[in-house]
């Protein structure tokens, strides 16, 4: 934790951005807007959250404008790697030598907290995790939003100095290379936030081209949970397996046969309300073992051909399409005698 010691010493330069002036210079060059009073800005930082993409490289955060209002001054930070702005609310006057915030507040992980707020470069319309969830045809993945894409942290000094130059009313924006932060008062956290638990679609029984079965269109994924937070425990399932790496960070989930719950069984349904995609037995599909003739007088294959002999009649049963009726009928015994 930095002492009030480091403070004082961080009121004579441009920390914690990355321009350097030399010291007594700030005041009289305010007015180009090209340096600010040290003693606005004694240290400062942000964490980039784990939703975020954040490339070490080519991202930064920086000072994008400063505004007055009465006694009131705003100072609004952002970065590159989002659209979301942090502002930062200091009054002229108050007690305190030193000013520390936290955007959001740490404690309370509120979005917008008192003294401070957080709004957006552009507006965008998403759809919410129980909504994107129901999308079980689209391909993109569930976004829970349990963390901000960014906090910033910011130790205010005095700001008298500042006050002189710029007016109530007045603001100041900058360019996003102006006021850069150090890159050392940046951390890019890597965390699982959260789980989501979804199922690849069932694989159906292919129907024969005779039938003409449509199972209909299948959905990407099918979603059982989204957004799941705190503590999680993994447990295995039917052929299952699950292995903990803790040398490389990694739990790996895997198939087994027998695994875990060992074998069901049944057919274990992938969502609450699967049902079977022709009314049958089998979620999969298809026709089951006892609705299918296997072979007839030991014949057997794929198609079966019935022919009559003499005197013999093959029909259905009108009132019973799954039934075929063998029978005598002399009308097909007759035949011609010649010498």
């Amino acid at each position: 934790m930095a002492q009030p010691g480091w403070y004082n010493q961080n009121q004579y330069r441009d920390w914690p951005f990355l321009n350097r002036v030399d010291e007594g210079s700030a005041g009289a060059h305010l007015a180009t807007w090209d340096r600010l009073p040290h003693e606005v800005f004694v240290d400062a930082g942000c964490l980039i959250g784990p939703e975020t993409t954040w490339e070490n490289r080519t991202d930064y955060a920086y000072l994008a404008k400063i505004a007055r209002t009465g006694n009131q001054f705003t100072f609004t930070f952002a970065t590159t790697a989002t659209t979301r702005l942090l502002t930062a609310v200091r009054t002229i006057g108050d007690d305190k030598e030193w000013a520390t915030e936290w955007i959001p507040e740490w404690d309370t992980g509120d979005d917008s907290p008192s003294g401070s707020s957080s709004e957006s470069l552009e507006t965008s319309s998403e759809s919410s995790p129980s909504e994107q969830s129901s999308q079980a045809g689209s391909e993109a993945a569930v976004s829970c939003n349990t963390e901000p894409e960014w906090r910033l942290f910011v130790v205010h000094g005095r700001l008298d100095d500042l006050a002189e130059q710029l007016a109530d009313g007045e603001s100041i924006e900058f360019a996003s290379t102006a006021w850069v932060l150090e890159p050392s008062r940046v951390q890019a956290l890597s965390y699982v936030t959260a789980f989501s638990l979804a199922n690849y679609p069932r694989t159906l029984a292919t129907p024969d081209e005779e039938c003409e079965a449509d199972w209909g269109a299948q959905p990407v994924y099918v979603a059982a949970a989204t957004c799941i937070t705190g503590d999680v425990r993994l447990q295995e399932g039917w052929n299952c397996s699950i292995r903990q790496d803790t040398a490389k960070n990694t739990i790996t989930i895997g198939a087994l046969a027998g695994g875990g719950e060992g074998q069901p069984c049944q057919e274990v349904p992938i969502s609450d309300d699967e049902t079977s995609p022709d009314d049958g037995r089998y979620l999969s599909g298809g026709p089951t073992c006892d609705s299918l003739v296997a072979t007839i007088n030991g014949k057997g294959g794929r198609n079966l051909v019935l022919e009559p002999g003499p005197g013999i009649r093959i029909t259905t049963d009108p009132d019973n399409e799954n039934t075929i009726i063998v029978g005598l009928d002399l009308a097909y015994a007759l035949y011609c005698l010649t010498d």
